[in-house]
């Protein structure tokens, strides 16, 4: 019988990580997903067997800009009202640590911000 388990070193898998960022995870932030510090160890486990076979990794951040221009309209108020939320520049708005492929590794707002990837690993891109 085959396996039911993704094998990372097939052809055709990437990685894809959503919203991994402190502001998001960290039980001290006020807008915490539910949920999200609780998977932190079994996406690092996944992200370093993506890394070890070389297989593609995407991680997906959002940057808000202070005045909340570019959110979704469900968050503009939360930012309007001048709370930042994973705001380009700030510890927040980081990913977590445990998913860097480097501890030195930091987003780079103005690259992201202009809708270009940033290439962090030799197959790890973040948009």
């Amino acid at each position: 019988m085959a396996s039911s388990t993704p094998d990372p070193r097939a052809g055709g898998f990437a990685l894809l990580t959503i919203d991994m960022q402190r502001d998001f995870a960290l039980p001290s932030s006020p807008a915490q997903i539910p949920g999200t510090a609780e998977v932190v160890e079994q996406t690092k486990t996944l992200v370093k067997g993506f890394r070890s076979a070389g297989r593609p990794i995407v991680h997906m951040v959002r940057l808000y800009l202070p005045d909340g221009s570019n959110a979704e309209l469900s968050r503009r108020p939360y930012l309007e009202a001048g709370n930042h939320l994973v705001c380009p520049g700030t510890p927040g708005a980081e990913l977590l640590d445990p998913l860097k492929p480097d501890p030195g590794v930091s987003l780079d707002p103005e690259l992201l911000l202009s809708g270009r990837p940033q290439q962090v690993g030799p197959a790890e891109w973040i948009i």
